[in-house]
């Protein structure tokens, strides 16, 4: 017996702002699952910079001990936004992310006011 199956769901970005489209993206990844010590856990839970390089650098070239050498200019600034927004340096983020005291809601804030920061501002419509 045949089954016919439909093909996955692919999720579109509503906006024409890649960048936003990634923090908006990586804000769910760690609403619905966080993770310290490991980009991604065996759960799918995801850390910090897992949750923005999932998606092409991570996945396709994972090298933990440097997960910046094949991120696209758009992950870049969007990491960059992400650790402005918690008020370190980029490249202290996986060290934010991993502090013993650090809970899931502090990752989900600081991804929420990265987004909210790049969201355009509304103006004299």
């Amino acid at each position: 017996m045949f089954i016919e199956s439909n093909p996955p769901t692919v999720i579109e970005p509503t906006i024409e702002d890649p960048v936003l489209d990634l923090l908006e993206f990586a804000l769910e990844r760690v609403r619905n699952g966080w993770c310290q010590g490991t980009m991604v856990s065996d759960d799918g839970e995801f850390c910090t910079v897992g949750a923005v390089l999932c998606d092409s650098t991570f996945l396709f070239a994972p090298d933990e001990h440097d997960p910046w050498a094949n991120a696209t200019d758009d992950e870049l600034k969007a990491l960059h936004l992400v650790a402005d927004a918690a008020g370190i340096a980029t490249d202290d983020l996986m060290e934010w992310n991993d502090a013993p005291h650090r809970e899931q809601y502090q990752v989900v804030r600081v991804f929420e006011r990265a987004a909210e920061d790049r969201r355009p501002k509304g103006g004299g419509e």
